[in-house]
């Protein structure tokens, strides 16, 4: 039983520092790493902090609300399918991903060539 305490404590440490990270917190981190002025708001020069601030979670906003659309949509388009048809779409997604996973090999390949031949 002893052998099992430190992974038992570290786990209850775990526990409580997730528990007292505020979920604001947590996103405030995630928010930072993305948060920028896109075209054409931020080609304006007048713009003070408090509107690029503003259009910025407005953009975000907006952003969520596609993303929020677009899985509601899918689920709403899966739950009309029957399992041939989910069976042919996997199929058919599956095939796209190696398709997209080859191309991208393809071109770090011809990239990784083009590098060789510089040297």
């Amino acid at each position: 039983m002893s052998r099992w305490m430190p992974v038992l404590l570290a786990c209850l440490v775990l526990g409580l520092v997730l528990t007292f990270i505020s979920p604001d917190m947590a996103e405030g981190a995630k928010k930072s790493r993305s948060r920028r002025l896109v075209k054409p708001w931020s080609e304006l020069t007048t713009l003070s902090e408090d509107q690029k601030t503003r259009i910025i979670d407005l953009h975000q906003q907006a952003n969520e609300d596609r993303k929020a659309i677009d899985r509601r949509e899918r689920e709403q388009i899966l739950a009309e399918l029957t399992e041939p048809q989910l069976n042919e779409l996997r199929d058919l997604e599956e095939k796209k991903s190696a398709d997209r996973k080859a191309k991208e090999a393809k071109k770090r390949d011809e990239k990784e060539k083009a590098q060789e031949t510089e040297d």
